[in-house]
């Protein structure tokens, strides 16, 4: 999964389903594609359909140039109204599948050698028309109520937010209760020490002390 390439239509100008319960639920015009931080791909048709989001570039035929997320792939979307995201309201998406196409330059300490790393794709989806935005994510957020994560062994239904705020309150807070559980393994651990002290089987069961009588006797 993760993002892939369309590169035809159909005669329609929809993008063909991948699969055979695949139907197309909303059809949006004019919606500028925002990859990574800050590469546009200009505006095109964004379709909604039970199993994917696709884009695909307007003017250009059935040979038009798109992309497409499996729902399953999407860890986060959400609706995004801040001015240094974008100059417009916006849906955000995050997907869960690192992708060359969002490599990351860094250097190695040390070294002096650059070195890549590839980062989750980050999608931004900016409609001509802002009032547009509630619509997408509403019927964003039914479709991908669709397909649940088959590897999760909970009843969620994916994840999504109202705006980027909250999915990033999300995961300071799930950053935040981790570190609260390691911390308090390691007081338990630092208690557990100082009762020991140089004793490590001051806790341990006594041995049953060897009966000295002879075998079979018994008391009377």
């Amino acid at each position: 999964m993760g993002l892939s390439v369309v590169s035809s239509l159909q005669p329609s100008g929809e993008p063909a389903m991948e699969y055979s319960d695949e139907e197309v639920r909303g059809r949006f015009p004019g919606v500028e594609l925002v990859m990574g931080s800050g590469a546009a791909q200009g505006a095109g048709a964004l379709f909604l359909t039970t199993k994917r989001v696709v884009w695909v570039s307007e003017g250009t035929g059935s040979n038009g140039t798109g992309y497409a997320a499996d729902f399953r792939s999407i860890a986060v979307h959400a609706v995004s109204r801040d001015p240094e995201v974008s100059a417009r309201d916006c849906i955000y998406i995050q997907l869960d599948c690192p992708d060359p196409r969002f490599n990351e330059e860094e250097d190695e300490e040390g070294e002096g050698e650059a070195g890549t790393t590839a980062l989750d794709a980050e999608l931004r989806l900016v409609p001509a028309q802002p009032q547009q935005v509630e619509e997408i994510f509403r019927l964003l957020s039914e479709c991908a109520a669709l397909n649940p994560d088959s590897d999760d062994g909970d009843s969620e239904e994916g994840t999504f937010f109202y705006n980027v705020d909250s999915a990033l309150a999300s995961v300071a807070a799930a950053d935040m209760e981790n570190a609260m559980e390691e911390l308090e393994i390691e007081d338990g651990q630092g208690d557990l020490d100082e009762l020991v002290g140089d004793d490590p089987e001051r806790f341990q069961d006594a041995e049953e002390e060897e009966d000295p009588r002879p075998n079979g006797w018994t008391r009377h």
